[in-house]
């Protein structure tokens, strides 16, 4: 039953980083996309920070994706043979791997709230300084 509950886990693990990496895309197309913006002196210092956490999130995802992957094997593995892989081994990654996860998901709600809030200051000077042109 609990092998069960672990193989769930990791489809539903493997389903949640696949959108934070979906959208950890987005983030460096909003960078991008204000780009020039970004140049200011004003905004440097942010600009960097952000993409540098950015680029740390793209790596922490890419490893958990390749953990889950080898997690999920592990699995099934036992699944198939049940003498195939140590149970309590299996729930020690299981476990360190939920926590990495934990982990990741707050650097990756951290890194959102960064990027959308330097946008949103963007956004605005950009709209300021369009309506200045009119």
């Amino acid at each position: 039953m609990e092998l069960d509950k672990q193989h769930l886990a990791a489809e539903q693990w493997a389903k949640d980083i696949e959108f934070y990496e979906i959208e950890t895309r987005f983030f460096l197309y909003l960078v991008n996309r204000y780009f020039t913006l970004l140049l200011r002196e004003e905004n440097i210092s942010d600009a960097q920070i952000i993409v540098t956490q950015i680029h740390f999130l793209q790596k922490e995802i890419a490893t958990i994706i390749a953990e889950i992957k080898l997690h999920a094997n592990n699995i099934a593995k036992r699944f198939d043979d049940l003498d195939s892989y140590d149970e309590l081994k299996l729930r020690e990654e299981h476990t360190s791997l939920e926590s990495e996860i934990r982990s990741c998901i707050e650097d990756y709600r951290s890194t959102k709230k960064s990027v959308f809030d330097l946008s949103a200051r963007l956004i605005e000077v950009d709209k300021i300084e369009h309506l200045l042109k009119a």
